[in-house]
């Protein structure tokens, strides 16, 4: 092609038809800059294609980790709750059975000392974020579109650990006040060291004493009253808050990779 163009140019240079070979110079370079538009448009679907597919894949990563997310959320609220069913029997019966106590802590499905699980288990919520964190870093996490499926991302993200982290000073300090108690009032009961597992259960004789020595002390009652408070705080805010931005961001995410 190029050699063709050479050869009529060099025609008309010859022939010395200037007129002509003006307006030849002319259509070949509007015919040149029609071949760069094209081959910028070109390179323009191929990016933006690129970008598509890019943007398809960083949303399937992130709704597989929201999927994950979603499920340890669903696992810390059944913990959670349970506590709590466990802290408002125990404030709440005068004459408390371990077999009633030992009927919810065997419901969580993993070994746990059950007055442990009363005065300072605390439920961790620390979920994995790898894909979300790395693609907010290095500036990828733009490529998806809508730009307000990104805000809403960035809101269950971003919730779902500071919203319970905000409970998490006041009912540290519960539990201090609790453990400053319990070291106070029943040290003699916990210095026969009777352990009878590897989980570092009590002994029945010992954790039957102790359960029925909640039931007639007031200030323990009083601070497990607090503490159930804050736990009840903690679930409501993971159930309706956090959660539910979870699965708002996941119904948005699923739609934009279709």
């Amino acid at each position: 092609m190029i050699k063709l163009f050479n050869k009529i140019r060099h025609h008309l240079l010859t022939e010395n038809k200037f007129s002509k070979y003006l307006v030849y110079a002319i259509g070949e370079i509007i015919l040149v800059v029609i071949g760069i538009l094209i081959a910028l448009q070109v390179n323009n679907w191929n990016n933006e294609r690129k970008e598509q597919l890019d943007a398809t894949e960083l949303s399937k990563s992130l709704i597989a980790e929201l999927e994950g997310i979603k499920w340890y959320a669903g696992q810390r609220l059944n913990i959670m709750e349970n506590q709590r069913k466990l802290i408002q029997y125990v404030i709440n019966t005068k004459e408390i059975k371990k077999d009633s106590v030992l009927s919810i802590t065997d419901s969580l499905g993993f070994p746990i000392e059950p007055l442990n699980f009363i005065f300072t288990f605390k439920v961790h919520y620390n979920p994995r974020d790898d894909v979300y964190r790395s693609a907010l870093n290095d500036g990828t996490l733009s490529i998806i579109k809508p730009k307000w499926v990104v805000n809403d991302l960035n809101v269950a993200y971003s919730m779902s650990t500071k919203r319970l982290s905000d409970h998490a000073m006041t009912e540290n300090e519960i539990i201090a006040l609790i453990n400053e108690h319990v070291s106070n009032e029943y040290q003699d009961l916990f210095s026969l060291n009777q352990i009878k597992d590897e989980i570092g259960s009590w002994d029945d004789e010992v954790t039957n004493t102790i359960l029925q020595k909640i039931s007639t002390d007031g200030k323990l009652k009083y601070l497990l009253s607090s503490r159930l408070q804050v736990l009840q705080f903690k679930w409501g805010d993971l159930k309706y808050v956090v959660l539910r931005r979870i699965e708002k961001a996941l119904e948005l995410l699923k739609e934009n990779a279709q």
